[in-house]
């Protein structure tokens, strides 16, 4: 019996090391209410833990996952914590809308008087360009406004700053930066970036080829298919900058899987400590 309770109390440091993912906030994090163009973000923060004092890193999931929705994003904004680093979970910008078809009223009795002007061998448009470059300046207003209130916030955590964006959220987050619409981080993470549009996912990899800081690219084997397509294209074209400057990883576990949020963990902790 002493045995067991020698055992129990010396595994208890290596244990609490691990942050829980069962409670959504815990007593050392905070909620930030943001208001930014008209709408109300909620931000979660956690201050860093223990002697190392590294810096902040930034954490948007992929679009319309709930700020404290159990997974990777969820795991790396405690994780990160012990290792000497600050962290911002930001709310990810709202989805696009579903497209909805409607025919007026007036146009039901006129059938065969070419209604629809899309040739039968095409498919109807989810949005028209005009309103899918509307969409998508109002998200990059909201993530450059809500970053940009953040930086008083993140100012009592001086050091290195990591932006860390996963899905759509990484695409965007991707364009910002290499339009210079955002100040550049020290380091840029991506886990299965591709953008909203099939015809964009080009762009996405010209983008992070345009990038003049450090950036890691992580896929995983249940990545979106649009990621895993542009996966090579992306080593092929960013990797041209050399190692310390891209860096892409291929998991060998699904991020559903905690052994890929651990191992993700400590990579982004090490390239980050390696930059000078």
């Amino acid at each position: 019996m002493l045995l067991w309770f020698l055992l129990v109390f010396w595994l208890r440091p290596v244990l609490a090391a691990e942050p829980s993912t069962d409670d959504a906030i815990t007593s050392q994090e905070q909620r930030h209410a943001l208001q930014v163009t008209e709408r109300q973000v909620q931000v979660l923060s956690s201050p860093w833990q223990g002697r190392q004092r590294h810096g902040v890193i930034f954490l948007l999931a992929h679009p319309g996952i709930a700020l404290d929705n159990p997974g990777f994003i969820h795991y790396l904004r405690r994780a990160m914590n012990p290792l000497g680093w600050a962290s911002f979970n930001l709310t990810p910008p709202r989805p696009l809308p579903r497209p909805g078809f409607v025919t007026d009223a007036s146009s039901v009795n006129r059938a065969g008087k070419q209604q629809l002007g899309q040739p039968a061998n095409q498919s109807m448009p989810k949005f028209s360009p005009q309103a899918l470059q509307q969409y998508q300046a109002r998200q990059q207003q909201t993530l450059s406004e809500t970053l940009n209130q953040l930086t008083p916030l993140a100012a009592q955590y001086p050091g290195k700053r990591i932006w860390l964006a996963s899905g759509q959220s990484a695409a965007l987050l991707a364009e910002l930066l290499a339009e210079q619409k955002l100040t550049a981080p020290d380091l840029l993470v991506v886990f299965n970036p591709y953008p909203a549009v099939s015809s964009q996912q080009q762009r996405l990899t010209q983008n992070l080829h345009k990038l003049r800081f450090p950036v890691l690219d992580f896929q995983s084997p249940d990545g979106h298919p649009a990621s895993t397509h542009t996966l090579t294209a992306r080593q092929q074209l960013a990797g041209k900058k050399g190692p310390r400057r891209y860096r892409q990883y291929q998991l060998a576990l699904d991020l559903t899987r905690p052994d890929s949020w651990q191992h993700s963990s400590r990579v982004i902790h090490g390239f980050a400590r390696s930059l000078r």
